[in-house]
This record gives C-alpha cells, sequence and structure tokens, in this order.
C-alpha cells in the first residue's frame, strides 16, 4: 500500500538535505503512519533518527526521557535539566529528530529539542495539526522556517486501495464511499471505522467481496471519536456537537450558532470544515462521521437544548426571508468533487430529511400528490419498504388529479421493476383501474409500450403505435414522443431522437417528465455522436442536480458523461464523474430506460483500462445486484467485464468474439446503439479492417467525425503507416480525444525513428509537444496536465530519473506488478512505448535503465 509515500518522500528529500519539516494534517489523518514510513526511508539508508511522541499529559521532559531512555544519566535518580538533556541528544548526533503530535509535546521537551538542534544541527520533522506552527516561539523559538507538507484527505480510490490491503479482499464500491464521506478521507479514521465495522459485523465478507450493512455505527467508535475531542473543551465540544446536529449548513449560520471565536477554533483544530459552492461559504463538522457519533450518544438535557437553538435561528430565518429555509439546505451548484466527502454528506442529509418530511405529510393527508413525492425519493436510494408497500396499499386514487394519479401509477410500476418482479407486475401495476377512455389512457400505453422495450425488444410496430400517438400536442402526445425519442436512441437513430425531443414543448422543470426529457437528450446527443456536446450537456446538468438534490438526476447525467468522457478517451474523468453516483449513493428507479446497472458496468470497464481491477470487480458485482435495469443501453450487460477483462490481460482476440456475440444478442432486439458500441470495443480489442470500414460508414454514433479519426488511426496502426498515425492524431487532439491522440503520436515517432526519419520523429514530437501545452516540465518541475494521476507521475519522475521497476516498486511501496499495471495506463495516456520515450516526453533524458521497457 503506497499511501503516504509521496509524502515521506517529500520529508525525506527535504530533511536529509538539513531542512526542518512541519508534516501538517488533523488528527487520524495519518500523520504517524508518515512519519513512520520516513524513519524508514533513513533506516534504509543507514541512518540513526530519535523519535519524540507528544503526549499533552506527560510529566515535563517524559517524552524525551522515553525517547532517550538507553541513556545511562537518565537512568539515575533525579530529574535532569533541559539542558542536560539536550546535550545528551545533541552528543548522540542523529540524522534527524522526528516528533509525532508535536502540537502535544511539553514545553520543556521543545526547549531542549531546539537547543539540541542548534548545538548539533541536525533536521527536526515535526508532525502537527492544522493551525499549529513548531516554529510558534513557544515551540522552538526563532530556528527557520520549515518546509511544509500537508497531507490531504484521501481520495475515493486510495480509500478503496487502503480497505483491499487491510481486510485482503475486494471491496464493494458502496462500502468504500460510505467510509469515505465518513472518515473526510483520513486515514486513521477508515481504518477504525473498517474494523469496529468488521468486529460487529456490520461489514460482511460474501464471497470474494466485502460488503456492507445499511448502518455502520458501532459503539467501539465512541473512542476514536473522543480522541478527536480530547484538546477540546467544554464550549468547543459543544460547539461541535450543534454544527453536527445542524447539518451542513451556511456559514453565516452557523457563525450565528455557535459564534465566531467558537468556529475559529474549531476550524483550526480541524473539526469544521468551511468551503465554497459558488458564491456561498458553507460549514460542516469535519469528519463527516462525527454526527452519528453525536446522534448515537444518549438523549440529554443539552441536546435538547441545542436542538431548540437550532429550530429557534432556523425560525427566525424562514420569517426574516418570508420562505421555508431547511437548516440542512444543499448549496448552489458546485465546479468539481474536491469536497467528495462533504458533498455526499450533504447530499444524503437532504435526501434524509426529504424523505422524513414525504413520509409525514403523507401519513397525516393520505394525498396522492404525496405519496408521488415519497415514491419518487423512495425510487432514488436506501429504501425502506415496509413504508412504500403502505404507501402502494393506502393510497386511494379516488378522486385525485388525473396528472398526479398517472404519476402514481408510473411510480408504483417502476417500484415493481426495480424491486425484480418483472414487466408484466410493472405494467399491471401501470394500467391497473384505468379505463380505455381515461384522459390519460393514451400516455399509460405509451408508458407500457417503453416498459415492454427496456425489457425485451423495440418492435417495429410498437414504434409505429407511438408515431401515431405522438402526433397530437396534448400531455399524452408529449409522453408518447419523449417514449418514441427513448426508442430512436436505443436504436442508434441519435438525430432522429433530438428532433423528437426538439418538438416537444419544455417540461415544467421538476415533473417526472422533465427529468426523462433531459436524461434523454444527453443520450440523443451520445447516440449522434456528438460526444463533446453530450459531455458538456450532462456536466452542466449534473450542477444543477448536485444543487437541487435531483437524485434520479444525477445519476442519469453521470451516466451520459461518463460515456461521452469514456468515447473521449478521457477515463479517469469518466470515472471521477461516476464517483459522485458511489458517494451520494443515489439510484434512479423512476427514469425510463434506468442507467444504475449501466453506470456501474462501465465504471468497471474504466476501473479496468486504468488498472483498478479489485474496483472492478466489486464495482460489477455491484451492477449485478440491480434488478429491473434495462440491458438496451450501451454497457447495459454485466458480461460486457468479462470480456473488457481479457482485452487488459492481451487476449483481444477473444475479447473481441466476445463483444460481437454480445453485439448480435442485443442487435437481434433492436438495441442498435448497445450493438454498436460493442462493435466499437471489438474493434479496439482486436482490430479488423472489414469491421472498422463497416462501423464508420453505419450511420450512428460511429460514422461522426471522432470515431471516423478514431477508426483511421486504428488502421494505421496496423499497416505501419506513421504517416496516417500523425494525422489520425493531430484530428483527435482537435476533437477532445486528446489521450488517445498522444498515444498516436507517439507510436508514430517511434515508427519513424526505427526508420531512420529523424525529421518524421521531430515532427511527431512537436505536434505530441503541443497537446502537452508545455504542462511537463524539466527536473524539479511538475506533471501537469498529461492525464496523469498522482501515482503514474510519481512512476513517470522515477523513470525519468533512471531507476528500474523494481527500484521505483520499492521506493513507493508498491509491487512490481503494480509499477507494471501503471505503466501500461501511463503508455496508453501518452503514447510512450520505451523509457526513452517517457524520458522525451518530459523533456529530459533518462539515464539507461536495467530494466525492460514499459511493457
Amino acid at each position: 500500500m503506497s499511501v503516504g509515500g509521496a509524502e515521506a518522500r517529500r520529508v525525506f528529500q527535504s530533511a536529509t538535505s538539513g531542512r526542518n519539516v512541519e508534516l501538517v494534517g488533523p488528527r487520524l489523518s495519518g500523520r504517524s503512519h508518515v512519519l513512520r514510513l520516513v524513519e524508514q526511508e533513513y533506516r534504509r539508508a543507514g541512518y540513526t533518527v530519535v523519535v519524540v511522541r507528544g503526549a499533552g499529559d506527560q510529566l515535563p521532559l517524559a517524552a524525551l526521557r522515553l525517547a532517550l531512555s538507553d541513556a545511562a544519566e537518565l537512568t539515575r535518580p533525579g530529574a535532569p535539566a533541559p539542558a542536560r538533556i539536550a546535550g545528551i541528544l545533541a552528543e548522540r548526533r542523529p540524522a534527524a529528530v522526528l516528533v509525532d503530535d508535536a502540537d502535544r509535546l511539553d514545553q520543556p521537551s521543545w526547549e531542549a529539542v531546539a537547543l539540541a538542534h542548534r548545538t548539533a544541527g541536525f533536521p527536526i520533522v515535526a508532525a502537527v495539526g492544522r493551525g499549529t506552527s513548531v516554529h510558534d516561539p513557544r515551540a522552538l523559538g526563532q530556528l527557520a522556517p520549515p518546509v511544509r507538507v500537508a497531507l490531504e484527505p484521501l481520495s475515493l480510490d486510495d480509500v478503496q486501495d487502503v480497505l483491499v490491503h487491510l481486510l485482503d479482499g475486494d471491496v464493494a464500491p458502496t462500502l468504500a464511499s460510505r467510509l469515505h464521506t465518513k472518515s473526510g478521507g483520513r486515514i486513521g479514521l477508515v481504518t477504525a471505522l473498517a474494523g469496529a465495522a468488521v468486529a460487529e459485523g456490520r461489514i460482511r465478507r460474501r464471497e470474494e467481496t466485502w460488503t456492507d450493512l445499511p448502518d455502520l455505527w458501532s459503539d467501539a467508535l465512541a473512542p476514536v471519536y473522543d480522541a478527536l475531542l480530547a484538546d477540546a473543551d467544554e464550549p468547543l465540544a459543544e460547539a461541535v456537537e450543534m454544527l453536527a446536529l445542524a447539518g451542513v449548513i451556511e456559514l453565516d449560520t452557523a457563525l450565528r450558532l455557535v459564534g465566531e471565536e467558537r468556529a475559529e477554533r474549531l476550524e483550526r483544530a480541524s473539526l469544521l470544515r468551511v468551503f465554497m459552492v459558488r458564491s456561498r461559504a458553507m460549514a460542516a463538522v469535519e469528519p463527516p462521521g462525527l454526527t452519528d457519533y453525536f446522534l448515537h450518544r444518549p438523549h440529554s438535557a443539552r441536546r435538547s437544548r441545542l436542538l431548540t437553538a437550532i429550530e429557534a435561528l432556523s425560525a427566525a430565518q424562514r420569517d426574516s426571508r418570508n420562505a421555508p429555509v431547511p437548516s440542512r439546505a444543499l448549496p448552489e451548484p458546485v465546479a468539481g468533487t474536491t469536497e467528495l466527502p462533504q458533498l455526499a454528506h450533504m447530499f444524503r442529509d437532504a435526501f434524509a430529511g426529504a424523505s422524513s418530511a414525504a413520509a409525514s405529510e403523507w401519513r397525516q393527508t393520505r394525498s396522492v400528490s404525496a405519496a408521488v413525492r415519497v415514491l419518487s425519493l423512495q425510487l432514488t436510494g436506501p429504501v425502506d419498504h415496509q413504508l412504500v408497500e403502505e404507501i402502494l396499499s393506502g393510497t386511494l386514487l379516488d378522486g385525485a388529479a388525473e396528472e398526479d394519479a398517472l404519476a402514481f401509477r408510473f411510480l408504483a410500476s417502476r417500484w415493481r421493476l426495480t424491486t425484480g418482479e418483472g414487466p408484466e407486475a410493472a405494467i399491471d401495476t401501470l394500467r391497473e383501474g384505468v379505463s380505455p377512455d381515461a384522459v390519460f389512457s393514451p400516455a399509460v400505453e405509451a408508458l407500457t409500450i417503453c416498459l415492454r422495450m427496456e425489457t425485451s425488444a423495440v418492435a417495429a410496430d410498437a414504434v409505429v403505435a407511438l408515431e401515431r400517438r405522438a402526433a397530437g400536442e396534448d400531455p399524452n402526445a408529449a409522453v408518447a414522443r419523449l417514449v418514441l425519442a427513448f426508442a430512436s436512441i436505443v436504436s442508434g437513430r441519435g438525430r432522429e431522437a433530438l428532433a423528437h425531443l426538439d418538438a416537444m414543448p419544455a417540461p415544467v422543470r421538476g415533473t417526472i417528465l422533465a427529468a426523462q426529457h433531459e436524461y434523454a437528450y444527453g443520450l440523443a446527443l451520445y447516440a449522434a455522436g456528438r460526444l463533446e456536446q453530450a459531455a458538456e450537456w450532462a456536466g452542466s446538468h449534473l450542477q444543477r442536480c448536485l444543487a437541487e438534490a435531483d437524485r434520479d438526476g444525477l445519476v442519469g447525467h453521470a451516466y451520459v458523461a461518463v460515456l461521452a468522457r469514456a468515447a473521449l478517451g478521457q477515463f479517469d474523468e469518466a470515472f471521477s464523474t461516476a464517483q459522485l453516483v458511489l458517494s451520494t449513493g443515489a439510484t434512479a428507479g423512476q427514469l425510463l430506460f434506468a442507467p444504475d446497472r449501466a453506470v456501474f458496468v462501465v465504471l468497471a470497464f474504466v476501473a479496468i483500462r486504468t488498472g483498478r481491477g479489485p474496483a472492478a470487480r466489486s464495482l460489477a458485482g455491484r451492477a449485478a445486484d440491480l434488478p429491473g435495469r434495462s440491458d438496451a443501453l450501451p454497457f447495459g450487460s454485466t458480461s460486457m467485464v468479462e470480456a473488457a477483462r481479457r482485452s487488459a490481460e492481451g487476449a483481444g482476440e477473444e475479447a473481441a468474439a466476445a463483444y460481437r456475440d454480445l453485439a448480435d444478442a442485443v442487435r437481434d432486439r433492436g438495441y442498435l446503439l448497445a450493438a454498436e458500441t460493442l462493435e466499437l470495443l471489438a474493434v479496439l480489442a482486436h482490430f479488423d479492417v472489414e469491421a472498422a470500414a463497416s462501423l464508420s460508414t453505419a450511420g450512428g454514433a460511429a460514422s461522426g467525425d471522432l470515431y471516423r479519426a478514431w477508426i483511421t488511426g486504428l488502421t494505421a496502426q496496423a499497416a505501419g503507416d506513421a504517416d496516417g498515425l500523425v494525422e489520425a492524431g493531430r484530428d483527435l487532439g482537435a476533437l477532445g480525444a486528446r489521450d488517445q491522440a498522444m498515444k498516436l503520436l507517439g507510436q508514430a515517432a517511434r515508427l519513424y525513428r526505427a526508420r531512420g526519419d529523424d525529421a518524421g520523429a521531430e515532427r511527431a514530437q512537436g505536434e505530441l509537444r503541443l497537446l502537452l501545452d508545455e504542462s511537463v516540465h524539466t527536473a524539479g518541475g511538475a506533471i501537469d496536465d498529461l492525464g496523469l494521476s498522482e501515482r503514474e507521475a510519481d512512476i513517470i519522475r522515477e523513470i525519468a530519473a533512471g531507476r528500474s521497476n523494481v527500484e521505483i516498486a520499492g521506493r513507493l511501496g508498491v509491487s512490481v506488478r503494480t509499477v507494471d499495471s501503471h505503466l501500461r495506463n501511463i503508455r496508453q495516456k501518452t503514447g510512450a512505448v520505451d523509457r526513452d520515450d517517457l524520458a522525451r516526453i518530459a523533456g529530459r533524458s533518462a539515464p539507461a535503465a536495467t530494466e525492460h521497457p514499459v511493457p
């Protein structure tokens, strides 16, 4: 496991150059882990270090006495003065003094360390919390300002890796995302949460994969959270509890609740996270799991008082704004996912609050409109089966508005489908009690046709019936036109689908029809081969979905974005987008042609392409657990995962055959878009000139400019045509597929060099440098825009320094196999064929490597 390896190397390099270093991170962020890695680096290099640990409640100098316990003088009776202990430390002349929990070290110990440092000149490496500094006058006086190395929260990928290592098995993606959210990305808390959950049976191993139960809380976690609050006095602890009970709120509200001074203290102690969401400052307890801690404590008079204060402020704000303002309001659209745990926390909070309010309204009114709100929510997240069945049996449609009755029937039918009862049960529910002369009878029949298309096939007579029903301008015609658009999409006629959707009047935002329309439009752009537009459309709507807690919209638009990004070769971007679905726990049961399963399959596919094998297995398992989802969509079949794995392992011909078998099966059912996607994957897995030519003239997404350039590049690749590779690479770069463009240009340069055409090689490298946009710097610089992950960037730097794969594995703390996997991914992204290629791209020459070339 390489978590913390990069930070440890930076600390070691700075310290061995004579600089003091602060390793900065909150409690349980992995400070001690990184410091141990630094100690290992020193010992491997043959150096001696002294490790001191602060404990806060120790007697003066106790920490140093313990660190120097083998010193004979310290075993004699009496307490030596700081100066004498400093002298003992200086006489040892360690290569460095490593101080863990430095902000909890007593003042006399700091004075002794500082004095020894001035005498012997050794560097000090101190692990401290945010908002503190070891060169504060209280600590190290006037020592030179240190190098600061900040520990950032772990990414969701890193948490997945940590759990796989810790639990020695595959980990369900939902489990990894939940622990990522609750821990805020703190490795120590991830470890504690996982350990307690295993001990209490909250997570269990099912076959080879660890999966989670609905409630991950364990009383064994209470001491862990107690430790986070160990240094908080009573007013500060009360402020944390109040903000935990309030949820994610605007910063202004938080300041009114706890006061500016206490809020600032909480932020310095890394117990409060303040972050901007566009123009609004938001505040949340950090890590988010503190909310669970306080909610699971026994109810008390203090909690009642705090809740009363929260409600009083919320009521005052509602009165002042003359509109309801929930205390756990979601933010405006966000630009990215850097605050993924906080974002997931907000999203889950909003879902819980809305679900509770909707259920309460239904129990009070038994109205159809309230039932529709409950069912809409239950189809998008954690399900309360008992509540749904109560609503389905206890809601009377007599006297309800026609629109509400139709929405209720539609959602009830989707419920039957997503719980695995099958299409016929769903159709019976949809049609129940609807007479042929009912106002919305045509809409019900259109939705019935849609259910059959989703689960069986696209039938020609059904399309004709839809065309006839879509001819009018009334709401029934709008429903028929929407279903007709979906039929065109899955049949591979994207341009036709766009025409149907453009002809529809804009649906009222917030209605079921509006969500379907927006999702369908993004899919239609993809089906028409307009990939960049599809990515942009989906991306803009994702921001709205996040702001409005639109859970099914989030899944639908994430699916479109992932499809488009993957087709553009932007696999890391695709994976990051899909992580929104994982982290928020959203589902899309009420969407026509619900993409839930396809999201997880395409995510598994991308995981394989980017070297995340264990994650791919877990994602495929999650996809298989989702009943009632359509395989009419691209990546709708879980069988694709095995074909992708064969391709990644080099069995391209076998993978291509598997893809084509799947394509034949879905083509027979009229799912031509899915078939076309499978045919494209077959061509990529094992190039076939005739199949490629056939695809490029098929008239669907593959006939677009990007796919034509892609297939031109594959053809040139098969023919060894360097000029063709350059032309295709240039076109792909212009069309946004930069990763694939770089791969082809790198291969062209290699072909030119093999033929002795240095001028041609330089032209190809020049095109490549233009794509890189001067983002790769010389020694000491950073690799900013290669499309590489942080680990891949580390590996390319190690290669440029001339290190072998074995040496790289040792330095990063990973296996040689892991290095090989990353190198395959780097080759795909950069077009590099050997180590010289990577060095040339990086703008520096690599010393001769003792290992094989890039695999």
